[in-house]
Parts: structure tokens; C-alpha cells; sequence
């Protein structure tokens, strides 16, 4: 374990310089208006190791902020959870489940988890509550975390399953029908629709005053079946949306963008397979923020603050809140970042993660930049 992770750091340490480029002066940060203004007809520069293929996103937002988050540990599960779950359950998939075969779960410590040994001296915090029936599900009470789940015959992950498929961007979307898993047919649009209804049910458990976006469409090609639909949102604090390309990092002591998101799967036309509102936060308190770090400030720096043997092509770029954090850490804080994608990955087979990205992460307060590569889980960011 030891080695592995001095070859990690090892290997983290030279993908971006350090030096003083993350730092800002004041000509170089404007208002939220003038933000505004400046990315419409934008047109990014010419550099030795990025190409900007791509336009910057407009934002809603009138105000940003520097947004914290309840502690992961505010709150155990109890029986009132269970009531939550039945009822989130009930709603979607018009059952009335029994809460006597709902359980508790709870968390390992990473003594526990490095020993296999556990210890009875701990009090346990309930983490969640799970339902492991057909409809099941799980709701984390701290932060609404919440998973519904119906599959029957559709085989998730490992050896069985799809191994093929397509991505869509919400511009690229066919006209043309799919045949889906169940035999029947719907388009990416019917898939929408329907989509945004089941999340519509589920919609008390997300923060006041808050929405969503679609942000990508995977059609998988499910072997002797046909079409299964999985559509991923972004979840929308205060008009700006949440960037969703993170990735979960075991690894004591090392950084890495944890990221929520909404995921619906659609195995037919009005068959939810499942409800994924993952990874969620409950906001405590937001600081506003006067200025930000103009794109035009923030392409300069993901091209400088990166080493020159880390090239690509940014397909898209936008001003996102951005956590990043570390394994255990209690509370989140969310900051609006320039983010640049430079690639969208296939699926990852193993653990079923759809959509993997690699991106750069420019802090518009700060300066500081962000690597983040879900497909070598690596993370670095500028010293």
C-alpha cells in the first residue's frame, strides 16, 4: 500500500508546474455582469499544448458564491428515514413497499477497512437505509443521497451486460427511434421527458431553490436486447450549474473533485431501471463573491499552469461550482471554476462509471489550477 502510493505522488507531482502563475492581479478579474458580457462571441487564443475547440457556455447566475455544506455526520439514519425511503420508492414506482425489510447501513473506519478487523468499541452512524428488494434503494438521511432501483432482467457491470455504445451531447441528439430493452420504442427526446418527470418526484430532497440540466445521453447497445437509455444531469445551485466530472480516491491523504449528479436509466418507454441522485450535498451557508477571474485570465492559466507534456483539445468550457476534497472530510465547499474538458472517455466496464472525463480546473477566485483524469485517477493541482 505504502509503495503504491509514493508511485502515485510520484507520478501526480510532474504533471503541473509550479510557480507563482496561479496568482491574480486586479485588472485581470471583473464583476459577474462583466463575466457575462465577455464570454459572449468569445474566442479563445492559440497555445503550444491546448486547442479550444469549442464556445463557452452562457450562465444564468446574478450572483456566485463560495458555497459550504452540512457535515456528512449531521445526521444518522432513523426510522423516519425508512418513511423517506418507502415514500420515494412508492412514488416512482407505485408500490407499497414493506419498511420491516428495509436495514441500516453503516461506515468502516480505514483501520477497519486496512485490517478487515472490526471494531465493537464504535458507536456506528447509520450511514443509509437500503432496500435490497425488486424495486429496491437506498437514502443517506445527512445529505439525500438517494438510489431507486428496479432491474429484472438487466445484468449491471462485470463480465455481463453491454459492452457497446454510443454518447450523445445534448447538440447531437438523433430524430430516429430506438428499439429498447423491453421490445418497445422511444426517442432520446421521449427519454428526456420521461426522465425529467421521475426526477420531478424525487425533487423535495434537493436543495431550496435549486434545479437541474441534461448534460449527456449514453445509449447503450445491450446484447440480444436493444436500447438502454442513461441520461445524466447536472445538478443548478443559485443559476450555475455543478460540474459533474469527478471521480471517488481512496487514497489517504490525496485530493480529488467529488461530484453530484442526477442519473436516470431507462430500460423502455415508462420503465425506470434506475434513480441515481449521487454524491449529493446539503448547502449550509454561501459567501458571495464581487469578481471573478476573467476566461480570458483562465485559459492563459490551464495553458501555463500545466506541464508541457499534458496536451489536448478542450471541447468545452464552463463556469461550474467545483468541489475539491479528500476521502472522509466532513464538509464540502463548492467554488465557482473555469472548467475545460479535453475528453470524454468510454465507460468504465469495471466499475460502471459512464462517463469519465479528463478536465483542467481553473479556481475564478483563486487561480489555483486543477488535473483531474478519471481514467488513471490521477489528480494534481498547481503549488
Amino acid at each position: 500500500m505504502k509503495k503504491a502510493r509514493v508511485i502515485s505522488i510520484l507520478t501526480v507531482a510532474v504533471l503541473l508546474l509550479s510557480g507563482c502563475n496561479g496568482s491574480k492581479s486586479e485588472e485581470k478579474e471583473k464583476s459577474v455582469s462583466d463575466i457575462k458580457n465577455e464570454i459572449q462571441n468569445y474566442s479563445f487564443s492559440e497555445h503550444d499544448n491546448l486547442t479550444f475547440n469549442c464556445s463557452p457556455e452562457a450562465f444564468d447566475a446574478e450572483d456566485i458564491y463560495i458555497i459550504t455544506t452540512r457535515s456528512s455526520n449531521s445526521k444518522s439514519c432513523d426510522e423516519s428515514t425508512k418513511q423517506e425511503l418507502k415514500k420515494y420508492i412508492d412514488l416512482l414506482y407505485g408500490t407499497d413497499v414493506d419498511i420491516s425489510n428495509m436495514e441500516f447501513s453503516f461506515g468502516f473506519t480505514e483501520q477497519e477497512l486496512e485490517t478487515g478487523e472490526i471494531d465493537n468499541r464504535i458507536n456506528r452512524f447509520n450511514i443509509s437505509v437500503d432496500l435490497n428488494d425488486d424495486p429496491g434503494g437506498s437514502l443517506i438521511a445527512s445529505n439525500n443521497t438517494f438510489i431507486a432501483t428496479d432491474y429484472h432482467e438487466y445484468e449491471y457491470g462485470g463480465d455481463k451486460g453491454f459492452k457497446t455504445g454510443t454518447l450523445y451531447l445534448p447538440k447531437e441528439f438523433p430524430d430516429s427511434s430506438f428499439k429498447m430493452f423491453d421490445g418497445s420504442s422511444m426517442t432520446i427526446d421521449d427519454a428526456i421527458s420521461q426522465a425529467s418527470e421521475y426526477i420531478g418526484k424525487i425533487s423535495p430532497l434537493f436543495n431550496e431553490d435549486s434545479s437541474y440540466r441534461l448534460k449527456r445521453v449514453f445509449v447503450e447497445d445491450y446484447p440480444n436486447k436493444g436500447a438502454v437509455f442513461d441520461l445524466r444531469f447536472e445538478h443548478v445551485f443559485y443559476g450555475l450549474p455543478v460540474n459533474d466530472a469527478g471521480f471517488d480516491l481512496i487514497r489517504e491523504g490525496e485530493r480529488f473533485v467529488t461530484a453530484p449528479f442526477i442519473e436516470v436509466k431507462l430500460l423502455g418507454n415508462n420503465y425506470l431501471g434506475r434513480i441515481n441522485n449521487s454524491h449529493y450535498d446539503i448547502i449550509e451557508q454561501k459567501e458571495k463573491v464581487e469578481k471573478l477571474i476573467t476566461l480570458k485570465e483562465a485559459e492563459k492559466l490551464a495553458s501555463e499552469n500545466i506541464a508541457p507534456n499534458i496536451t489536448g483539445t478542450v471541447s468545452e468550457a464552463s463556469l461550474e461550482y467545483v468541489c475539491v476534497t479528500e476521502q472522509g472530510e466532513e464538509k464540502h465547499t463548492y467554488r465557482p471554476m473555469w472548467c475545460f474538458t479535453l475528453d470524454n472517455y468510454q465507460p468504465r466496464l469495471d466499475s460502471m462509471e459512464l462517463f469519465p472525463r479528463r478536465m483542467i480546473f481553473v479556481d475564478a477566485v483563486s487561480g489555483m489550477t486543477y488535473y483531474s483524469d478519471h481514467n488513471s485517477f490521477l489528480f494534481a493541482s498547481q503549488e
